[in-house]
Formats: structure tokens, C-alpha cells, sequence
């Protein structure tokens, strides 16, 4: 457990705030009481669950640990408040100019597993943003360690790469 969580649990913890996160962790994934019920083959009772959720029954920290593996996430989701998002350098948007990338396409061949996963991840993130306007795609700088993670390299690399083939927009929008 980190000290940040640790300092946030010993705040934090109480019986109603974790039955409000168990409820809202099975409400997140739009699970039943009977769904959990079946995915922990029976293991968790749909009328016990609820009553971790109200607060009317005590979770011991087996059962946390069992309910915790259900969900599949790590015990201290489950007993810490997630930390607040703070206002740094990873919200920060980076702009990639799509008219470049797709230039770049057609007039070189470098680089070409960066640029068709590049490619691959901004048409991805079209989709579901339902954003076709193929100009241009704003990304969090919190992207960057996705597409690391799909190029094998860091996000710093990643970066560097865009910056290389200039396909980071500077200034106000030119369009």
C-alpha cells in the first residue's frame, strides 16, 4: 500500500465509504446484485452484497480480499477513495495535426510501425469521440503512455517522435 493511499485510508476509512465504493463499483460496470452473485459463483449472496452496500452488515478483510479479486482490482480500490486528479503536466492536451500525418504517409516510409500505430490510435480515438473531421485530434499527455506501451517505447520517445516529424501543432488553431 503507498503512503499517499495509506494517509487517505486512515482518513478515509469507514463502513459506509466502502459500502458506497462497492456500490459504485458494481454500478460502474452496470452489474446486478444477482450478476455478482453468479460471477462469484455464489460465493457472494445477491442479499449479503446489498447489505455490505447499505452498510447494515461489517466486510471482514477476507471478504474485502474476495470481493476485491470479483471485481479484479487491488484491496485498496476497494477500501481507498481514489485520489483526486490533480491540475499537472500529465492533463495537459497535445494537438496532432492529421493533415501531417497523413502527408507523411505518402511521402516517406519512416518510422512506418510509429506512424501506423499512431494512425491506428488517433482513428480510435475518431471513433469514439464520433469525431471525423480529420484535421486535427487532441490527446492528453497521458495518451503518450499509451502509444508507448503499442510502439515499445516511452512516452518520452513517443513524443520526441512527433515533435520530429512536426506533427505537434503550435500556437492557436490555423484553421
Amino acid at each position: 500500500m503507498t503512503k499517499a493511499c495509506s494517509a487517505r485510508l486512515y482518513r478515509q476509512l469507514s463502513e459506509e465509504s466502502i459500502a458506497h465504493r462497492i456500490r459504485a463499483l458494481r454500478k460502474s460496470r452496470g452489474w446486478t446484485l444477482a450478476s455478482v452473485e453468479k460471477l462469484s459463483k455464489g460465493s457472494f449472496k445477491a442479499v449479503v452484497l446489498g447489505s455490505y452496500e447499505r452498510g447494515d452488515r461489517s466486510l471482514s478483510i477476507p471478504r474485502a480480499i474476495q470481493l476485491a479479486e470479483v471485481f479484479n482490482i487491488p484491496l485498496t480500490e476497494l477500501l481507498c477513495e481514489p485520489a483526486p486528479l490533480s491540475q499537472n503536466s500529465s492533463n495537459q492536451k497535445l494537438v496532432i495535426d492529421l493533415r501531417k500525418l497523413t502527408d507523411l504517409g505518402k511521402k516517406t516510409q519512416s518510422q512506418p510501425t510509429f506512424r501506423s500505430t499512431l494512425e491506428l490510435f488517433v482513428a480510435w480515438i475518431a471513433g469514439q469521440r464520433r469525431d471525423w473531421n480529420g484535421e486535427i485530434m487532441t490527446i492528453r499527455q497521458s495518451d503518450l503512455d499509451i502509444l508507448g506501451l503499442m510502439t515499445f517505447t516511452s512516452p518520452q520517445a513517443v513524443l520526441n517522435s512527433l515533435k520530429e516529424n512536426q506533427l505537434l501543432m503550435r500556437g492557436p488553431n490555423p484553421l
